[in-house]
């Protein structure tokens, strides 16, 4: 497979799997071992939900983010609302309205980015 050169003109790359964090694997630059980017999980290692996690949205929500409070209508182009789990369905979290909130895209990549931060600099969820 071809590759963009990375500025210091290789084109091989390396694959590095990630073990703490959200990310999957990175590719690397063989030649100067620069960050190129990020690679996702593939297909068959994603986590499977269960199809009635798919209707949280429909079965919880208020018409609102529950973090940042931003009514449906007002979000920007591109986000929704979502069910995310405050337990992590990955380690055993539920679809049971007490583990669910409500809430935007925004949000929902804060929380994500807050959860990976904390647990890389303290070893807590």
């Amino acid at each position: 497979m071809s590759h963009q050169p990375c500025k210091c003109g290789s084109t091989a790359v390396d694959q590095v799997r990630i073990h703490e964090g959200p990310h999957y694997a990175a590719e690397i630059c063989a030649g100067c071992r620069r960050h190129l980017r990020w690679l996702p999980k593939p297909a068959d290692k994603r986590t499977r939900r269960p199809a009635g996690h798919r209707h949280l949205v429909a079965r919880h929500s208020r018409g609102f983010c529950e973090l940042c409070r931003r009514r449906e209508s007002e979000l920007p182009a591109g986000q929704v609302l979502e069910g995310h789990h405050v337990d992590e369905y990955q380690h055993g979290g539920s679809a049971d309205r007490q583990n669910v909130w409500i809430v935007c895209t925004a949000c929902a990549k804060l929380i994500h980015w807050a959860r990976h931060y904390f647990a890389g600099n303290n070893g807590t969820r």
